[in-house]
């Protein structure tokens, strides 16, 4: 990630012209700008993972629930077509509103209750 040029070419100290940087403002040029080039990219590398990560998040979110609803289904011996019916349940409403009635409960208590009440009014007219 730091080499700059094929390495072909070495700094000459005699009086022959030469390529590479030889003055400590030369050096120190290329090295700020090589540190800069390497910073930008471990940035957008990481810019990268976590855009992915976080589409991949409702997925995995649904696929724990999947398994939760086997798991119930086959202690329960629940029926296989009403176990579908009951992941494609989930799956919507995983999908469209994405926190479950406990998760949205559970966020409103932190709330002061003026707020609350004006969050609750605006969910029941909405």
């Amino acid at each position: 990630m730091f080499t700059v040029g094929y390495g072909d070419i070495t700094p000459n100290n005699n009086s022959k012209p030469s390529v590479l940087a030889t003055h400590v403002a030369e050096r120190a040029f290329s090295i700020i700008w090589m540190l800069l080039g390497t910073s930008f990219y471990s940035f957008l590398i990481g810019s990268i993972s976590s855009f992915l990560n976080a589409i991949d998040e409702k997925g995995h979110i649904i696929s724990e629930k999947f398994m939760v609803i086997n798991e119930f289904s086959k202690q329960a011996q629940i029926e296989p077509s009403l176990k579908d019916k009951m992941k494609k349940s989930l799956e919507y409403r995983t999908k469209n509103y994405y926190f479950s009635l406990f998760e949205k409960n559970s966020l409103l208590e932190n709330v002061p209750y003026a707020l609350r009440y004006e969050v609750q009014t605006a969910l029941d007219t909405a």
